[in-house]
């Protein structure tokens, strides 16, 4: 009954989506709804607009798809001589061996173990390395284990197959659909992907057919040579026509022994394969459809690998037979991926053909498993028509749901845990498979172990059904994050441009108010900017309003009205983060920490710096905006003074007078006009003070005791000390100045002489640049210590001893290096001793090591004393 329920459901969902989107059509050109001998026109007309528009999106990947099809043939046309070679040679003259069974069930396990490891592994990789040399080497290692049996088809030589057999799917299964797909998302844009990715599942049918073709007529003995003369072909033509759409950035370590870079590159592939699984379980969508990924291929791997036999066994199938089969599967395949899936998409979404498609697949695997006569195989074969529609409907899925530096990482993982599939099915396949095909089955039932498999793929569509299918309506998401702009607009520019501008924009692709998408297009400059769209007339219309709310409807930033817009100093980011587009994400992955979700990241950030000075405006609340403080990696967070302007001052000095209105802060706070500059000298905070952001929080509260509001006191600081000398530098009248030399914690209030100068003297003897503080190490010469023994604090809870040598042994031997632990949680205090075998080792880590950032923290270097006192890594204190 539910399964009924299910299927009238999608069939209404199809037949809606159809007159719904024939009729918007019909709407927008005046014409009435159609009817049905119009319908089916219509219809016709859009199958044959969705082939062109396939064509032309493959047009790209026409040097990719060509290698991959020769190769895929190759691969196909060996597949139905297999099964009667390795029964041949390890069973002769028997229709049902056991052995080949097991071999074949051991290496899937092997191959899935491995490759549990390898494809995300292989994944990574195309995203640092590039596509091309890794699809090099994936496809190359088919042809091995084919000359083998091309020269020999003993036992002896089977075995040797299997070997090397195992080794090419454990580099090429699965892989190189992965890395094709990575290749074709990086060149297809994102509405376009899911028919891009109904043709190559179409080629690689069309493949399928055309290699089953080639069994079927050519002799034995012919097949494994052909098959090796096309996968040269491939990886030749590959290699050397193939385009490379991966910037490789040149990271040698020249200076580092081998066993250093060995341990750097698992230590690297270890973070980012755990940042592609953290990048799937966040995402609800991609953790869906890797649940429905690993029971889909739990099942359908278990039926690949014993299918072939099973017919053998029972209905005495040879090559001939199995060819037909596959000939059905693959010519229905081709025309459900290159015709149906692209008309059905647009309509229904990649959620409803997803399952379908698992529907079809339970069918499959019932109609082989209760099959009684040789026609029946037949009959199930026509369902590999539809459910060949997973693995596109699949690639569609995650991704639209992953970002585009991590769409190789992402499609590795999600390969990765059907690899994990694979590597559990033949542990009940082959041994059912055989028990039942032998006589001593408890019941008459040769296909019970596909029907087990069945049962697997039923649950992979109860997941699938938990996915939550796109909106083709007007309640489209991405036009609710267009509306404010385009509202906007309109506002400013009369009804009859703003009509056709919008008209224009309906045509082309959607635009989406996406950090990625949007590029400032005035020259010689490093911020994006939300409010210059991909739509040349739409830049106009924003453009324009934003002047027009910039002159007549902004309203001056108080201290009583809430302000949630707010610029953000990041550190320099990581290595590796090199692009606009990567620092970008660094950014959205930032802010993602403190809102939990990314598409909010990405549509609070409305501005951002990508070189010299890095950076981003977003718009979050004031709670938001302290728990962003104390990340990793975030130097402040400040209010922006002027949300409407163009211009946005990103540099460590936080000068009123570098803003696009220098006396804003100013004006508002003191409408008298008559502000100072001062130099605050601050006592020297508790050990909980440690990274820059914390250090300017703690003197935001200081001034939030004169000044009552803690935004204010943000807007007031210009300056920071943050390292041997503590202070800042504020604009505040003289009433306020003295209230503030009165507060517990502060030295001193002097005028501020240097107001111009980035050079503060907060030590009376000492220039610190605050805007530098590497180079404030450099000015202060530190003098060489008589001490061997070092003490570090400020460490992070999760810096290891291990993390922390390796850190300090580059400036000499090192006697020791401990962490020091509370005895009741295990856990890290927060500081450490390091010891040389020199006095000059230690004063040069003492003078290069100060500040340094470990782990996302500053630590404090000091020589250790004989009995240091107890420090331990405090929490900063929470905000008023």
């Amino acid at each position: 009954m539910g399964l009924n329920c299910l299927l009238v459901k999608l069939a209404k969902q199809i037949v809606s989506g159809l007159f719904l989107s024939l009729s918007i059509r019909a709407h927008g050109l005046g014409r009435k709804t159609p009817s049905a001998p119009c319908l089916v026109l219509e219809i016709l007309v859009m199958v044959f607009k969705d082939c062109l528009v396939g064509f032309k999106e493959l047009r790209p990947l026409v040097h990719l798809l060509l290698p991959l099809f020769f190769h895929w043939i190759a691969e196909e046309m060996t597949v139905s001589v297999l099964v009667d070679v390795l029964t041949s040679a390890l069973c002769p003259g028997q229709s049902t061996c056991s052995e080949v069974i097991y071999i074949s069930g051991l290496q899937q396990m092997v191959v899935g173990i491995f490759k549990m490891v390898v494809l995300p592994l292989l994944g990574q990789l195309a995203d640092e390395y590039g596509r091309k040399p890794l699809l090099l080497i994936t496809v190359s290692t088919s042809m091995f284990p084919f000359a083998v049996l091309a020269c020999n088809q003993s036992r002896d030589a089977v075995y040797v197959y299997y070997v090397l057999r195992t080794i090419s799917f454990i580099l090429s299964q699965g892989s190189i659909f992965c890395i094709a797909i990575a290749y074709a998302a990086d060149i297809i844009k994102e509405e376009n992907r899911a028919t891009a990715f109904s043709w190559i599942t179409g080629f690689f049918s069309a493949s399928h057919v055309v290699g089953n073709l080639l069994a079927r007529f050519l002799p034995e003995k012919y097949i494994f040579v052909v098959s090796i003369a096309l996968l040269i072909f491939g990886s030749v033509y590959m290699y050397f026509f193939l385009v490379e759409t991966v910037e490789r950035v040149d990271k040698r370590e020249r200076d580092s022994t081998f066993l250093t870079k060995i341990i750097n590159v698992t230590r690297k592939r270890y973070e980012s394969m755990r940042y592609a699984a953290v990048v799937v379980f966040r995402s609800p969508t991609l953790k869906v459809i890797s649940l429905v990924s690993f029971f889909y291929e739990l099942g359908m791997s278990g039926i690949s690998s014993v299918l072939l036999f099973y017919l053998k066994a029972v209905f005495g199938f040879n090559k001939n037979q199995y060819s037909e089969i596959l000939s059905v599967v693959g010519i229905g395949a081709i025309f459900s991926q290159i015709l149906v899936l692209p008309l059905l998409s647009p309509l229904v979404g990649e959620g409803v053909i997803l399952c379908l498609a698992l529907l079809a697949s339970i069918a499959y695997g019932l109609l082989y498993g209760l099959a009684w006569a040789s026609w029946m195989p037949y009959l199930s074969a026509a369902f590999g028509a539809i459910y060949v529609l997973v693995k596109p409907a699949t690639y569609a899925v995650i991704s639209k749901g992953s970002s585009s530096v991590n769409q190789g990482k992402v499609q590795g993982f999600i390969a990765g845990v059907q690899s994990i599939a694979s590597l559990l099915s033949p542990l009940a396949m082959s041994p059912l498979t055989s028990w039942f095909l032998s006589s001593d089955a408890p019941f008459n039932c040769k296909g019970f172990s596909i029907i087990v498999a069945s049962v697997s793929m039923m649950i992979a569509l109860c997941f699938a059904c938990l996915l939550k299918p796109a909106e083709k309506s007007g309640h489209d998401p991405e036009e609710e994050i267009e509306a404010p702009l385009l509202e906007a607009a309109m506002e400013t520019l009369s009804p009859s441009l703003c009509s056709t501008t919008l008209a224009s924009i309906s045509k082309k692709l959607p635009i989406k108010a996406s950090i990625f998408k949007l590029y400032n297009p005035k020259k010689n400059t490093n911020h994006i900017k939300t409010q210059s769209l991909s739509s040349s007339s739409l830049i106009s219309c924003v453009s324009l309003s934003t002047k027009a709310t910039t002159t007549s409807t902004s309203t001056p930033l108080t201290s009583t009205k809430t302000n949630n817009h707010w610029i953000v100093l990041m550190e320099t980011p990581p290595k590796g983060v090199n692009s606009k587009p990567e620092i970008i994400d660094y950014y959205v992955k930032t802010l993602e920490r403190v809102l939990g979700s990314e598409i909010d990241a990405q549509m609070c950030i409305y501005d951002a710096s990508c070189d010299t000075h890095f950076g981003f405006c977003c718009d979050i609340d004031e709670d938001a905006s302290l728990e962003l403080a104390r990340l990793p990696g975030v130097l402040s967070v400040r209010p922006d003074p002027d949300y409407n302007s163009v211009e946005k001052n990103y540099s460590s000095g936080v000068k009123l007078s570098t803003l696009s209105n220098p006396q804003i802060g100013s004006k508002l706070l003191f409408p008298s006009g008559n502000t100072k500059h001062w130099l605050v000298r601050i006592d020297k905070p508790g050990v909980g003070v440690v990274t820059k952001a914390q250090m300017v929080d703690y003197y935001a509260q200081i001034l939030t005791k004169v000044m009552g509001y803690e935004k204010d006191a943000q807007m007031c600081i210009y300056h920071v000390s943050w390292q041997s000398n503590f202070g800042f530098c504020c604009e505040l009248d003289e009433e306020c100045a003295q209230e503030l030399a009165g507060v517990p914690g502060v030295l001193s209030v002097l005028p501020d002489k240097d107001f111009e100068s980035e050079n503060k003297d907060y030590g009376g003897d000492s220039l610190i640049n605050s805007a530098n503080p590497s180079d404030s190490s450099e000015a202060s010469q530190i003098t060489p210590v008589r001490t061997k023994k070092l003490f570090i604090t400020g460490l992070s809870f999760y810096t290891s001893e291990k993390t922390l040598r390796s850190a300090f042994e580059g400036f000499g031997e090192l006697v020791e290096v401990k962490i020091i632990m509370d005895k009741i949680s295990k856990r890290s205090k927060g500081y450490a001793f390091v010891e040389y075998t020199t006095e000059e080792a230690a004063s040069s880590a003492l003078k290069e090591m100060n500040g340094k950032i470990i782990n996302g923290w500053m630590i404090v270097v000091d020589v250790a004393k004989s009995n240091p006192p107890r420090y331990s890594r405090g929490r900063p204190r929470q905000a008023a």
